[in-house]
């Protein structure tokens, strides 16, 4: 379960990060968005993926704590480790 979910902790945190590097980009160049609506969504769908990466931190953690006497998961004493 722990591997599941570290799994798609791991995948939200990728597409967030590629994402958010691809946005800094289309700062560089406003006028390629003029209005369009997949750049909006696929920002929505970019701040969601990076909420998720923080929010499975702790809710693993929280689940690891709750089975193994209340010490956070091994591998997730950094906010950014996977």
């Amino acid at each position: 379960m722990y591997a599941l979910l570290r799994i798609v902790r791991g995948f939200c945190g990728l597409f967030a990060a590629w994402h958010a590097f691809g946005f800094a980009m289309l700062a560089l160049n406003p006028a390629s968005l003029n209005g369009r609506l997949f750049p909006t969504v696929l920002l929505i769908l970019t701040i969601l993926c990076g909420w998720l990466f923080f929010w499975l931190r702790g809710t693993i953690n929280r689940m690891y704590a709750k089975h193994h006497g209340g010490a956070p998961h091994p591998a997730l004493y950094s906010a950014w480790s996977l």
